[in-house]
């Protein structure tokens, strides 16, 4: 057995890929990619800038990874079928062996048949495996003897001879031709050193370029799974490949194991600088400068609930602090991918709007000449006013809850008038006011 073309088949067979295939493969679904930095929906999924997982950025130094698209979010078109590898960005099938790409953009590729009802089912959800660890993309690779799959990437900072590297990713698998049966006998997962002009090799099986540098004994088990390794590379390598060892036990000659990967994170203990911001500024006055301190010069963009604010160079903005509860500010090194967050609502306004005593007019000229047309009531931050309106016999003549300074009575006739204010603070305690309200040139 010796193409993928026979396993293809028996896949189908007994627990198919994706039975929209009828035989013949897909072609990748095309993708507009998301701008991470212009504040639209790019790709159509109802994501914008960094809260789509395609643009993402590093904030806890242990997500950090050298290698490119480390969870396999960039991609070029959504894959329909299985083997479309070449929808992602950077990462490429090393061998002949056509490694899986599976993102929710596009299909779910495995399915599973009822052996009862023969029924057509996806097999990720029916085995717990959606949400996948991080984001919306992973890899599959085929471990079966003498048939292996593997995924490789040239690297953007080499790997250095004599250097300890840590990889830590998370793992699942399924047993193909029943995804019911979890297998007791455990799979290598190889992790090769090579250079990117030794790639693709022209076999099923790494060549002689492919450097071993660490091997993972992963048990398959129920859901995903993380792990991790060490190695320290005999050489200097510019490109990795990785998947299951080659010679398997002769288990794997009669159960064919799909294993899914997400997630790598490869470093070597050199975690780069995230940008460490200060607050200043008058937040009385609604507004608060975010200084990015120690940024040597780094392009920095600047989100807002993770949409694309501005970016510069000096390390500094403003940004209005109307609604600082639901703010949070994410500043990023462009060069690094690394991201530092500020939640606004961390800030204490509480010694500004004690100080600010709520004012009630009590005269309201509504003539239409610009001036004094609307009823202002000057609202401390934070707090929020009910107000109702009655006339001399006691009767409403206006009321809105949450009031919005739009109350201008070009109905009423001149007089007094009297006003009930419910004023709420941040703490939700209730304090009502009374008055009255001279209402002159309406009518």
């Amino acid at each position: 057995m010796k193409t993928k073309s026979i396993l293809q088949l028996i896949v189908v067979c007994f627990f198919g890929l994706n039975p929209a295939a009828s035989n013949a493969q897909l072609s990748p679904i095309p993708s507009i990619p998301e701008n991470c930095k212009n504040g639209i929906d790019d790709d159509g999924d109802g994501k914008i800038d960094l809260n789509d997982p395609e643009c993402f950025c590093v904030t806890n130094p242990s997500d950090y990874s050298i290698l490119p698209n480390s969870s396999f979010e960039l991609h070029n078109c959504c894959p329909a079928d299985y083997s479309q590898t070449e929808c992602l960005d950077v990462w490429f099938r090393a061998g002949v062996g056509t490694t899986d790409y599976l993102n929710e953009c596009g299909e779910i590729i495995y399915y599973g048949v009822s052996p009862l009802t023969a029924e057509i089912f996806p097999l990720l959800p029916s085995l717990n495996l959606l949400p996948y660890p991080n984001g919306d993309g992973v890899v599959g690779t085929v471990a079966f003897n003498g048939f292996n799959e593997y995924l490789a990437t040239c690297l953007t900072v080499p790997l250095t001879a004599g250097i300890n590297y840590n990889l830590k990713l998370f793992l699942a698998s399924f047993e193909s031709f029943n995804s019911s049966l979890i297998s007791t006998v455990p799979i290598n997962i190889n992790f090769y050193g090579t250079n990117c002009s030794n790639l693709p090799f022209s076999g099923i099986e790494p060549d002689a370029s492919c450097v071993l540098l660490g091997q993972l004994t992963y048990q398959p088990q129920i859901g995903w799974i993380e792990k991790e390794i060490n190695f320290i590379p005999s050489n200097n390598f510019n490109a990795i490949v990785f998947g299951p060892e080659f010679s398997l036990d002769l288990y794997y000659s009669e159960h064919l194991q799909i294993i899914l990967y997400d997630h790598l994170r490869l470093t070597n203990g050199n975690i780069p600088k995230f940008p460490i911001l200060e607050l200043d500024g008058d937040p009385c006055n609604g507004e608060v400068n975010i200084n990015a301190l120690e940024h040597s010069g780094l392009s920095l963009s600047y989100y807002e609930n993770g949409i694309f604010v501005s970016e510069d160079m000096d390390g500094l903005i403003s940004v209005p602090v109307s609604n600082p509860e639901n703010s949070i500010i994410t500043v990023k090194y462009d060069e690094m991918n690394t991201c530092s967050i500020v939640d606004l609502s961390i800030l204490s306004f509480e010694d500004c709007t004690d100080e600010i005593e709520i004012v009630f007019p009590n005269v309201l000229t509504t003539d239409n000449n610009g001036i004094n047309d609307y009823y202002i009531i000057d609202i401390p931050f934070g707090q929020t006013v009910d107000l109702t309106i009655l006339n001399r016999w006691g009767n409403r003549v206006y009321n809105e809850e949450h009031y919005s300074n739009k109350w201008s009575p070009t109905n009423l006739s001149d007089g007094v008038y009297f006003y009930v204010a419910k004023v709420t603070n941040k703490n939700g305690e209730i304090t009502q006011y009374t008055g009255h309200i001279q209402l002159i040139g309406s009518k």
